[in-house]
């Protein structure tokens, strides 16, 4: 009796120990869009986040733990992290960073080859996407319409060649 209660003892251990550990990988939330391969950390999340529309995260991530969605770029290609429900084409998700007070013009710049050289914005990407609600947004929160991609290109110019998204101009 004694060996039959402690193998059940002992099933019942291991099947707690699973469910734990089943549970504790479900709270880590995952990236539909590669977000890991462009952020890290506090900065990860609020990518994730984004994707999802989840504006209390969002606004805890900003207001309270200090993660500065303004100043947070992309570890490659300079995007900003403002952009990044773009990527996911979450309207919730850019709605929920804007009103947590992102920058719609925020931009990453750093010298290179002697020039400043200014990265593209969440405007830009927007202005190439074929849904014109994201640049619509954009501009309601104060997103500046001359501003310019990498290239020193105007937003109509990059409307054209994404395939003649005129409803973004």
């Amino acid at each position: 009796m004694r060996s039959s209660v402690h193998n059940l003892m002992a099933k019942a251990l291991l099947s707690a120990a699973w469910v734990t550990l089943f549970l504790a990988s479900g709270c880590a939330a995952s990236s539909a869009h590669g977000a890991g391969d462009y952020f890290q950390g506090k900065a990860l999340q609020l990518a994730i986040a984004s994707e999802s529309g989840d504006s209390d995260t969002i606004a805890r991530l900003i207001k309270e733990e200090g993660v500065n969605p303004d100043t947070t770029f992309a570890s490659r290609d300079g995007i900003p992290l403002i952009a990044w429900p773009l990527r996911a084409r979450s309207l919730g998700g850019l709605n929920a960073l804007l009103e947590a007070g992102a920058d719609p013009n925020a931009r990453e710049s750093k010298h290179m080859n002697g020039e400043m050289i200014h990265f593209n914005n969440a405007m830009v990407f927007a202005a190439m996407m074929d849904d014109p609600r994201y640049l619509a947004l954009l501009l309601k929160h104060g997103g500046d319409p001359n501003i310019r991609n990498v290239n020193n290109e105007t937003l109509l110019f990059q409307a054209f060649i994404s395939g003649n998204q005129w409803e973004n101009v």
